[in-house]
Protein backbone atom coordinates (compact mmCIF):
# COMPACT_ATOMS: atom_id res chain seq x y z
CA UNK A 1 0.00 0.00 0.00
CA UNK A 2 1.51 3.46 -1.28
CA UNK A 3 0.32 6.72 0.77
CA UNK A 4 1.46 10.07 -0.93
CA UNK A 5 1.15 13.87 0.78
CA UNK A 6 1.91 16.52 -1.10
CA UNK A 7 2.27 19.37 1.58
CA UNK A 8 5.03 18.48 3.40
CA UNK A 9 5.93 16.43 0.71
CA UNK A 10 5.92 12.30 1.87
CA UNK A 11 5.70 9.10 0.11
CA UNK A 12 5.85 5.75 1.67
CA UNK A 13 4.95 2.24 1.50
CA UNK A 14 3.63 -0.61 3.85
CA UNK A 15 3.06 -4.18 3.02
CA UNK A 16 -0.34 -5.20 1.93
CA UNK A 17 -0.39 -7.81 3.89
CA UNK A 18 1.77 -7.53 7.26
CA UNK A 19 3.05 -10.75 8.65
CA UNK A 20 2.06 -11.88 11.98
CA UNK A 21 5.19 -10.59 13.24
CA UNK A 22 4.90 -7.09 12.05
CA UNK A 23 1.42 -6.88 13.39
CA UNK A 24 2.38 -8.20 16.98
CA UNK A 25 5.35 -5.63 16.69
CA UNK A 26 3.30 -2.68 15.59
CA UNK A 27 0.75 -3.47 18.03
CA UNK A 28 3.22 -4.05 20.73
CA UNK A 29 4.64 -0.24 20.14
CA UNK A 30 0.97 1.24 19.54
CA UNK A 31 0.43 -0.02 23.86
CA UNK A 32 0.38 3.98 24.80
CA UNK A 33 -2.16 5.01 22.13
CA UNK A 34 -5.10 7.12 23.79
CA UNK A 35 -2.11 8.37 26.59
CA UNK A 36 -0.02 11.94 26.64
CA UNK A 37 2.29 10.00 24.24
CA UNK A 38 -0.18 8.95 20.79
CA UNK A 39 1.36 10.68 18.03
CA UNK A 40 4.74 9.28 19.49
CA UNK A 41 3.25 6.12 19.87
CA UNK A 42 1.89 6.57 16.07
CA UNK A 43 4.88 7.64 14.66
CA UNK A 44 7.44 4.83 16.80
CA UNK A 45 4.50 2.27 15.45
CA UNK A 46 4.86 2.91 11.61
CA UNK A 47 8.28 3.04 11.76
CA UNK A 48 7.72 -0.96 11.87
CA UNK A 49 5.79 -1.21 8.50
CA UNK A 50 7.61 1.56 6.62
CA UNK A 51 9.09 -0.21 3.85
CA UNK A 52 10.03 2.35 1.28
CA UNK A 53 10.52 6.29 2.35
CA UNK A 54 10.77 9.50 0.67
CA UNK A 55 10.84 12.58 2.13
CA UNK A 56 13.78 15.48 2.22
CA UNK A 57 12.41 16.95 5.57
CA UNK A 58 12.94 13.75 6.94
CA UNK A 59 15.11 11.60 4.77
CA UNK A 60 15.79 8.66 7.50
CA UNK A 61 12.47 8.32 9.50
CA UNK A 62 14.65 5.37 11.90
CA UNK A 63 17.26 8.40 12.14
CA UNK A 64 14.87 11.40 13.47
CA UNK A 65 16.05 12.85 16.20
CA UNK A 66 12.55 14.25 17.89
CA UNK A 67 14.42 15.85 20.35
CA UNK A 68 16.61 18.16 18.14
CA UNK A 69 14.23 18.30 15.01
CA UNK A 70 12.22 21.62 15.76
CA UNK A 71 10.54 22.04 12.43
CA UNK A 72 6.65 22.36 12.23
CA UNK A 73 6.70 20.54 8.84
CA UNK A 74 8.23 18.08 10.51
CA UNK A 75 5.83 17.69 12.79
CA UNK A 76 3.16 17.55 10.62
CA UNK A 77 5.27 14.95 8.32
CA UNK A 78 5.07 12.54 11.86
CA UNK A 79 1.50 13.22 12.67
CA UNK A 80 0.34 12.39 9.49
CA UNK A 81 2.23 9.58 8.54
CA UNK A 82 1.01 7.45 11.96
CA UNK A 83 -2.22 8.45 11.18
CA UNK A 84 -2.09 7.06 7.85
CA UNK A 85 -0.03 3.42 9.11
CA UNK A 86 -2.54 3.30 11.90
CA UNK A 87 -5.85 3.84 9.51
CA UNK A 88 -3.96 0.97 7.42
CA UNK A 89 -3.71 -1.28 10.50
CA UNK A 90 -6.98 -1.06 11.42
CA UNK A 91 -8.70 -1.49 7.80
CA UNK A 92 -6.89 -5.10 8.19
CA UNK A 93 -9.88 -6.12 9.77
CA UNK A 94 -11.96 -5.14 7.09
CA UNK A 95 -13.93 -7.87 4.91
CA UNK A 96 -13.91 -6.94 1.23
CA UNK A 97 -16.81 -6.50 -0.55
CA UNK A 98 -18.09 -9.03 -3.00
Amino acid sequence: MEYKNDDPKVRFTVPDKPTVRQQLEYLGEATTIGGKDLFLALWRSALILIEDWECKLIPDPHKLDLEKANDLKVTEVVTWTGMRVREFVNSLNEVPKN
